[in-house]
């Protein structure tokens, strides 16, 4: 028998007997990975130099970049880059309107045409850009903090006394 298999087999024994002791089903449950558990682990920590350059980049540049930089454009940095982009299309659409309600120059202005699609953009355009800045400074930690809480429960660990004065070391597969 080859070493690997002995080594399945004796994991399955100790399997069987650690699945009669109680609550070791609920410490199985618990590490059945889901999609986003799983996407954390593969996006990994995100560093100080990832988190100041996004940071930055977000305060001056927008529209998602900073977090692209910080590696999570694909959980919301796509949100800024579309919604900065359409409300800046907006305005500048509402700006040829509102000029186009201005000419001939010598004539006063005839209606005010776009005045309501670029108060929108404008709005639009500010509420994200406030909402990208802060999202590119609070999400990484809180997100290295569930990815560490994610590795601690994935880590082997010594389990806590059950008994009196009794303690083992589990190992996790």
């Amino acid at each position: 028998m080859s070493l690997q298999r002995s080594f399945i087999v004796i994991a399955t024994m100790f399997g069987a007997t650690a699945s009669a002791q109680p609550g070791a089903d609920d410490d199985r449950r618990r590490l059945v990975l889901t999609a986003e558990q799983q996407e954390l682990l593969d996006d990994g920590e995100i560093g100080i130099g990832r988190h100041l350059g996004g940071g930055v980049t977000a305060l001056v540049a927008g529209f998602g970049i900073g977090q692209g930089i910080e590696g999570r454009w694909r959980h919301t940095g796509w949100i800024f880059t579309f919604g900065e982009s359409a409300a800046a299309i907006a305005i500048v659409y509402a700006v040829g309107e509102r000029i186009g309600d201005c000419l001939p120059l010598n004539e006063p202005c005839r209606g005010d045409r776009g005045a309501g699609l670029m108060v929108g953009g404008l709005m639009a355009y500010s509420g994200l850009r406030i909402w990208e800045i802060v999202d590119a400074w609070i999400a990484p930690p809180i997100h290295n903090h569930q990815l560490h809480e994610l590795r601690t429960r994935l880590a082997p660990f010594v389990a806590p006394a059950r008994t009196g004065g009794i303690a083992g070391l589990a190992f996790q597969f």
